[in-house]
């Protein structure tokens, strides 16, 4: 076969056009490989960066407010196992989330950061085990808070610094795609100036077009996702100027600080601060744009003060990121007032408890005692390591029956609350009287789990009682009934000889010779005569007669069950005899004598003022008989007695 020799400018042509051609086709490789590298680019950074936001935002979800920690705190704080379900929840969820964060994470930094949010999840679940086991056996909020107390600063700057990456990603991403694009448009244009066939540099720059409008498109979508990781974050976030001034605003914090968008941007971050804050502000941030590595804003605790002039406390999370030569810090917050209130509750409880002046006892719903305030060791003698564990019974006396805590026990089941009084004992052995109240808690489906008792001391308040009663109702010089308790006594007994049929006497007795004694020998002599008086007729009745003194030298004898004369005879001579016999008293001699009224029911009377009036009557009939004998009430007693009054005014 022959082929035909070209020309030189036939080749020459056929060259130049074969190299416009390479160099259109190696031009359109290089935009295609271009674009390409761009979408592929974008297209694995949105495949992570949504995975990554999708895994941080879980791990967000489970560990923050409203999740594991919140929730830990609260069952920490009530005890109360509808948390521990959705604490477990959240525990698998977060560690998936994690295992899927860590899948998509390239970067040193980024790595550490999770494995610091790991190890403070995972010291976190170990806590919440220890709770766990706490809580089942019954100890009180206060000593759990102490034991499973957790620094959450580390997990909460390592959240911030994962949040600052993936949206730094997607600032890098944005700027880096702006310039491969700006790059790929300058080498499309470059072509233009090639002489090639208007078709195709026509049909090449219209489809290299298209594809660079496709995959500006896809960097506008991105940059839009990369929005929408800040306004989806589950706190609010600021990012912040080196002036200090706002400049990005998630919804979250727009929602949380009550302001306008438009009003929240461009404001200054100090203004967000109660004003007693805002000068300390400005020092500290100063050392934390200045600081290479750490400052004291990096993490911490603070106020900040809402639209409507509420001020809320709140974990502050700061770290930087530079976009060209300008510097940003981005601000994470979470609400703690909550936790604050709470965990100010758990002091101000633990602060009563402890220092209250009342005797604190917490039982379990079996009995067993699981904490006791100081008090209680004052009051009973027993240290708190002696009494936890151990049953109520530890300080039981032996005052009351079984029925006496059988009942106690169907009151609190019945009523949740017992008020009363209930002797117990102390280490030392000694009894007390307490004045003990205990209140039944019960879980939300009713069912008893804890009793609160409160006690005081009223030993010495009984016993001041007992001794005014005792002067209310006694002599105080020889300690016998007085006046008010024998009148008592005698309507009782009249009550109780009416409805049974039997007999009751009366005695009035008056010393004879007795105001000689205290006129001559004085007072101090008088009151011992008196009280020995009372002893030696105290001894000659019975045990159910009652010795009264009415005043002065007058005594009064009642006598009940007595149906036969005789036997008030009888009593009235003893009575008579022993009093007359010589007494010792302060070195004197004494004798002295005593005239006996007897009056019987229902004979002589049958109420309290008539059965007194006789028995004085013939009191002072025995008197005029001679001193030192006995009379039995006669009714002729009193008209003698009227008739000698009557005399005694017309003599007067």
């Amino acid at each position: 076969m022959q082929f035909k020799r070209i020309s030189t400018s036939t080749a020459l042509i056929l060259l130049v056009t074969s190299g416009l051609i390479l160099i259109l086709v190696g031009w359109g490789l290089g935009v295609s490989a271009r674009i390409s590298a761009v979408d592929r680019a974008w297209i694995d950074y949105n495949a992570r960066a949504a995975a990554s936001y999708a895994a941080f935002s879980d791990v967000s979800r489970h560990l923050g407010y409203g999740g594991f920690i919140h929730d830990f705190k609260n069952y920490v704080l009530r005890r109360d196992e509808k948390y521990a379900e959705k604490i477990d929840r959240d525990l698998i969820g977060l560690f998936a989330a994690m295992e899927r964060l860590d899948s998509l994470l390239s970067e040193p930094d980024e790595r550490a950061a999770l494995a610091r949010l790991r190890a403070t999840v995972l010291e976190y679940r170990d806590k919440y085990t220890v709770a766990r086991r706490m809580v089942a056996a019954g100890a009180d909020p206060v000593a759990i808070d102490k034991v499973v107390k957790v620094d959450d600063s580390p997990a909460l700057e390592a959240r911030a610094i994962l949040l600052r990456r993936i949206v730094e990603r997607g600032d890098s991403a944005r700027v880096s795609s702006a310039h491969a694009l700006e790059a790929a448009e300058n080498f499309l244009h470059l072509g233009a100036l090639i002489l090639i066939p208007v078709f195709a540099v026509a049909w090449l720059t219209h489809n290299f077009t298209r594809r660079i409008e496709s995959s500006g498109n896809e960097a506008k979508a991105a940059r839009e996702q990369t929005e929408l990781l800040l306004e989806t974050a589950p706190d609010p976030m600021l990012a912040v100027d080196s002036g200090g001034r706002i400049r990005r605003a998630n919804s979250m914090a727009v929602g949380y600080f009550g302001y306008p968008r438009e009003t929240l941007l461009g404001m200054k971050v100090d203004a967000l601060l109660p004003e007693r804050y805002r000068k300390e502000h400005d020092a500290l941030r100063s050392v934390f744009l200045q600081s290479p590595t750490h400052s004291p804003m990096a993490r911490d605790r603070g106020k900040i003060s809402l639209a409507g002039g509420d001020e809320r406390d709140v974990a502050v999370s700061l770290s930087r990121f530079n976009v060209g030569e300008e510097t940003f810090t981005t601000v994470a917050l979470r609400d703690i007032t909550e936790q604050r209130i709470a965990e100010e509750e758990l002091h101000l409880a633990a602060s009563v408890f402890d220092n209250s002046a009342e005797s604190l006892m917490v039982t379990d719903a079996s009995g067993i005692i699981i904490s006791v305030n100081p008090a209680f060791t004052v009051l009973t003698g027993y240290s708190a390591a002696e009494a936890l564990g151990q049953n109520p019974s530890l300080i039981r006396s032996d005052r009351h029956g079984p029925e006496f805590y059988k009942s106690m026990w169907q009151v609190l089941l019945k009523d949740g609350l017992w008020r009363g009084e209930i002797w117990n004992r102390k280490k030392s052995g000694e009894a007390y009287l307490e004045w003990r109240t205990i209140k039944r808690i019960d879980d939300n489906e009713g069912n008893p789990v804890r009793y609160v008792s409160v006690s005081h001391d009223i030993t010495e308040l009984r016993r001041k009682d007992e001794k005014i009663h005792h002067l209310a109702f006694h002599d105080a010089l020889t300690g016998m009934p007085n006046r008010a308790l024998l009148q008592e006594r005698l309507e009782h007994g009249l009550e109780r000889a009416r409805r049974e049929g039997i007999g009751l006497v009366v005695m009035f007795l008056d010393l004879d010779r007795f105001k000689a004694v205290n006129d001559t020998l004085g007072h101090a002599v008088g009151d011992m005569l008196l009280q020995d008086v009372a002893r030696r007729i105290k001894g000659r009745l019975r045990v159910s007669d009652t010795l009264a003194r009415l005043g002065g030298d007058e005594f009064v004898v009642l006598m009940e069950e007595v149906n036969d004369p005789a036997v008030c005879s009888h009593m009235a001579e003893e009575i008579i005899t022993v009093v007359g016999q010589p007494m010792e008293l302060s070195g004197h001699t004494v004798q002295v004598g005593t005239s006996v009224g007897i009056a019987s029911f229902p004979k002589d009377g049958e109420d309290v003022q008539e059965l007194m009036k006789n028995a004085d009557t013939a009191m002072y009939a025995a008197k005029s008989a001679g001193r030192n004998t006995y009379r039995i009430f006669q009714p002729e007693m009193l008209e003698r007695t009227a008739t000698a009054q009557a005399e005694q005014a017309n003599a007067v």
